[in-house]
Formats: C-alpha cells, sequence, structure tokens
C-alpha cells in the first residue's frame, strides 16, 4: 500500500511536494524562513553532494542500498537525515529516493547510466 502510494507522489512535479513542505513549515514556524534561501529551487541540491550521486542511483534502482565502505555509511547516514533518501518498513525493508532528489541532474544522469548498464549485463 505505502509503494502504491508513493507512486502518486512520484508524478506530482518535485517542486510543488516542496513548495508545501516549505509552506507548511514556514507557515507553522515563521521564524525559520530567515534560514532558507529566498529561492528554494536549490535547496535540495545543496543537500546532496556530488560524491553520493552513484549510490544515489544504487538506492533509485534497487530500492536496496548496500555499505561496503564507511565513506558509504556516511553518506547513508546524511541521506536518511535529510530526507533524500527515504526508508519503508512494510512488507519488506526498502528504499527510495525523495522525488526533488531523482530530479537533481547529476543524480537523474547517474540512474539512466546505472539503467543503461543494467540492460547491457
Amino acid at each position: 500500500m505505502v509503494k502504491q502510494t508513493w507512486k502518486l507522489f512520484r508524478e506530482i512535479d518535485p517542486r510543488l511536494v516542496g513548495d508545501t513542505f516549505y509552506s507548511k513549515l514556514f507557515n507553522d514556524t515563521p521564524s525559520l524562513r530567515r534560514m532558507f534561501p529566498k529561492n528554494m529551487n536549490d535547496q535540495y541540491r545543496k543537500l546532496i553532494p556530488t560524491s553520493a550521486f552513484a549510490w544515489l542511483a544504487q538506492v533509485a534502482t534497487e530500492q536496496y542500498w548496500t555499505l561496503e565502505t564507511d565513506e558509504h555509511r556516511a553518506i547513508a547516514d546524511q541521506m536518511l537525515s535529510n530526507n533524500a533518501v527515504l526508508r519503508y518498513l512494510n512488507d519488506r525493508d526498502w528504499f527510495d529516493l525523495h522525488p526533488a532528489v531523482r530530479e537533481i541532474p547529476g543524480v537523474a544522469e547517474a540512474i539512466r547510466r546505472r539503467k543503461a548498464d543494467a540492460s547491457r549485463g
């Protein structure tokens, strides 16, 4: 059920989801607004280091992650705490990217390359 519901969010423009989230956050807690830039379009981009793109592509394509190194563990901790990677606990434990993260050009390209490599292999 959660996975099916999540598909609905994936079809919504990530900017709309982000606008809704931040609008509510700033409405509920106006003092936080000054901590964010006026233009919120790049907010998620600031949270995602380029070194995480390949790992995020793995999560996006496999809906699971592998922590092979301490660097992977550090990236995973950061991505979970930033809600860039979302964890689902229903009939099985699985993961997916926040829709806005999927739209970051470097992440989108890493996903495309990973899918292309998988179709060749």
